[in-house]
């Protein structure tokens, strides 16, 4: 089931992505197992420049990919933020992130040097970047989307008021 702004699933792809953890900055969106009720991955979308935003998808079990989870992720930016363009950033060591985002379309537009002190001397970032009219998810039948209730989603204005100070970050 899908979750929008659920708090738990916004950290935990803040910190598989490497970005800071701002929820009230980002937006996200979220698969949870219905069964065990446990985030199954999700993606998480930064810096809204009113022309572009950027994409970071994180998966934490095998099956957390889904065609509605794919059809949101580009629904939001495409038709509801009506951006122009998506971009990734994926580390030079993240093969399988930079391949898949190959698969789903994106191409690296850029490779930034030097970026990670990384003892594996893979340091370097990949942008890519995906143009609303190159999204061929956009042409994908709205699929059937299970949403979580809504006292499960969108919690991010009452978790962070209760959460301790010193997590605020």
């Amino acid at each position: 089931m899908i979750r929008i702004n659920d708090l738990h699933a916004i950290r935990l792809i803040a910190m598989a992505a490497e970005v800071q953890f701002v929820p009230k900055l980002h937006a996200c969106l979220a698969r949870y197992s219905k069964e065990k009720d446990s985030l199954l991955g999700g993606v998480l979308f930064t810096d809204f420049r009113g022309g572009s935003v950027v994409m970071h998808w994180a998966g934490f079990h095998s099956n957390w990919i889904s065609r509605s989870l794919i059809w949101l992720s580009f629904d939001y930016p495409f038709r509801q933020l009506n951006v122009n363009k998506v971009f990734g950033l994926t580390p030079e060591s993240n093969i399988i992130a930079r391949n898949t985002a190959l698969r789903f379309g994106f191409k690296i537009e850029h490779v930034i040097e030097g970026v990670f002190k990384r003892a594996d001397g893979f340091n370097n970032l990949y942008v890519l970047g995906m143009r609303k009219e190159d999204c061929k998810w956009l042409d994908m039948p709205v699929p059937v989307i299970e949403w979580a209730p809504l006292a499960r989603t969108s919690n991010v204005d009452r978790l962070w008021t209760q959460m301790p100070s010193e997590m605020r970050h």
